[in-house]
């Protein structure tokens, strides 16, 4: 029988990642919404990436550093969820370029921890329970499903400040479920602890494993092609002539089909190992551009995010079960951190101006090949990698 503690605890991160994935419902589909109304250009929105993903940078290391050496590692994650949401509050009222950019700046510098730490108590959670990862992420995908069309309704009706504050308010009410939770807030082990070691030594370790620095090659290139769909898709849409509420109804439809294939994903995990999953979801990803390629219309964009939805599905966990179960002991939350938030930060450094600039010159739809080409070829280095994949 399960301890009455280990329930809660599940039930409780459940909530969380339904009320912290459903905060970015509000916010991700229609902030370039309110960043086109301000008169920003491609290559702005794309320079506002790139200050986020500096800042971020910058602070991922201590990020992760003090998830693995806090005594209360949740107070964290509180701490930076309640950041951002003030600081959302405050982006909203913003109209000028640079009064934008300081917000997003700020944001950065707090949330690069949040959803890392969030991932790590996850797992932690699940640890040595039949529920796996994905069954905690399908709960963001509903929350996702349920806010985005909501959100898509009332901004049509009442403007463009609506996500900053909808956001700010679900984000706040995820970060308080977490003071509600008592079990350990790291995976537990049975390894025998090795000594704390610096940051230096652990990306030491890192550059001699030939899978782990596959992997980082492999995301790099998808990183890059990909940034184009995440920054312009909605901006795409609104061309074609979708609403605020079409769009959120495209985000639900998508959000729907995570659900069972997170629950899949799982079993898949344990019975393939995390690295094969990974590949096969790849694949996913890059067929997941092709309608837009070859028919760009509303109706293809609802079927491309079906098919970007069952490939998340699938990443998402096998990507965090990889790199936990790949770290050195203790030292997952670091490693996480390296992977998830510098190297990705890094990565969009290049890739968010360079995707805005290709918007303004020559259109979203060259976006969208880019991206296929992308993922195959990510999926090709992944295969390139001769050691067997560790499994979850």
């Amino acid at each position: 029988m399960e301890p009455v503690s280990s329930t809660r605890d599940l039930r409780l991160i459940r909530l969380h990642y339904f009320l912290l994935i459903g905060a970015g419902g509000f916010l991700a589909p229609f902030v370039t919404l309110f960043y086109k109304a301000r008169g920003l250009s491609g290559t702005e929105i794309g320079l506002l990436s790139t200050f986020s993903a500096v800042a971020a940078m910058l602070a991922a290391p201590l990020w992760g550093r003090w998830g693995d050496s806090a005594r209360h590692p949740r107070r964290l994650i509180m701490l930076a969820l309640l950041g951002t949401a003030v600081f959302a509050l405050l982006r909203g009222l913003q109209s000028l370029f640079w009064s934008i950019a300081l917000f997003i700046i700020l944001d950065g510098l707090v949330t690069s921890g949040a959803g890392t730490l969030a991932n790590i108590q996850a797992l932690a959670v699940t640890n040595g329970e039949k529920s796996g990862f994905g069954s905690i992420r399908l709960w963001g995908s509903l929350g996702w499903a349920l806010v985005t069309p909501f959100a898509g309704g009332i901004i049509q009706s009442l403007g463009l400040y609506v996500p900053f504050a909808g956001y700010a308010a679900v984000t706040a009410a995820a970060a308080c479920v977490l003071f509600f939770m008592r079990g350990p807030a790291r995976p537990q082990t049975t390894a025998r602890p090795l000594p704390v070691a610096p940051v230096a030594e652990t990306l030491r370790a890192l550059v001699r494993d030939r899978t782990i620095m596959g992997m980082a090659a492999a995301f790099t290139i998808i990183w890059i092609a990909g940034m184009g769909r995440g920054q312009f898709e909605t901006l795409y849409m609104n061309q074609l002539g979708a609403s605020p509420t079409t769009i959120g109804i495209a985000n639900t439809v998508a959000a729907l089909f995570e659900v069972p294939f997170m629950l899949w994903a799982d079993r898949l995990i344990q019975r393939f190992g995390a690295g094969r999953i990974l590949s096969a979801s790849i694949l996913v990803q890059a067929v997941s551009y092709l309608p837009v390629v070859l028919f760009p219309t509303i109706p293809s964009f609802f079927v491309s995010r079906v098919l970007v939805s069952i490939a998340f599905s699938l990443t998402t966990p096998a990507y965090y079960n990889f790199l936990v179960n790949r770290a050195p002991q203790g030292k997952g939350g670091t490693i996480v951190s390296l992977f998830d938030v510098t190297l990705h930060n890094g990565v969009n450094l290049l890739a968010a101006p360079l995707a805005g600039s290709i918007f303004d010159a020559f259109g979203p739809h060259w976006l969208y090949v880019a991206g296929t080409v992308g993922c195959l070829a990510g999926w090709a280095i992944l295969q390139s990698q001769r050691e067997p994949p560790v499994p979850a």
